[in-house]
């Protein structure tokens, strides 16, 4: 999966030169750490969150308000408690948000808030004592980012909390992954 992430970072370096010469168009490039658990443990389970990293971007359209498609590849990890065993799992995905929101750009600093849908496809699970697989978990989750982001500069820090409605493990019960994303980034 390292692959995936120099790719998506070489895509992002090679239009970031393109959307210099374009107003009103702005790529960001950020990595990162996630802390993800689950909203409500499936029966039978206990969780713990845990801490796994993402590397990404968006293409930001508009100055004032904007809309923001992105892509990230992202490792999640969280404790799984079955009374008997407990492990961490990872689980490796991209997820690809879409937000609109408002960019106060003072040129030399500025913030950013945005909200939008997001749609996470699972590529890959770590190996684990509880033997959770990829096919254990649903490979497509619909769920929502809130981000916030300041910057000075080219240079902005970013924290996010990213949800998702669909349940993370198939007929299981139980509730979707969420994560609190924070990173630093360039633009």
């Amino acid at each position: 999966m390292k692959v995936h992430g120099w790719l998506l970072a070489l895509s992002f370096g090679i239009a970031a030169p393109a959307a210099a010469q374009a107003p009103g168009l702005d790529v960001d490039i950020r990595a990162g750490v996630n802390i993800t658990g689950i909203g409500d443990a499936p029966e039978g389970l206990e969780t713990g969150d845990e801490i796994g990293y993402f590397v990404g971007g968006d293409i930001r359209f508009g100055k004032f308000f904007f809309v923001q498609p992105g892509l990230y590849y992202q490792h999640q990890t969280l404790n799984l408690d079955n009374g008997e065993e407990s492990d961490g799992i990872g689980v490796s995905s991209f997820m690809i948000p879409l937000q609109v929101g408002v960019d106060v750009d003072l040129k030399l600093l500025g913030a950013e808030l945005g909200v939008g849908p997001t749609l996470t496809f699972n590529t890959s699970v770590g190996e684990n004592a509880l033997g959770v697989e990829k096919d254990d978990l649903n490979s497509t989750r619909f769920g929502g980012l809130i981000s916030a982001k300041a910057y000075v500069l080219f240079i902005g820090g970013f924290i996010g909390y990213q949800f998702d409605f669909t349940e993370a493990v198939k007929n299981g019960g139980g509730g979707g992954f969420n994560q609190w994303m924070f990173g630093l980034g360039v633009n």
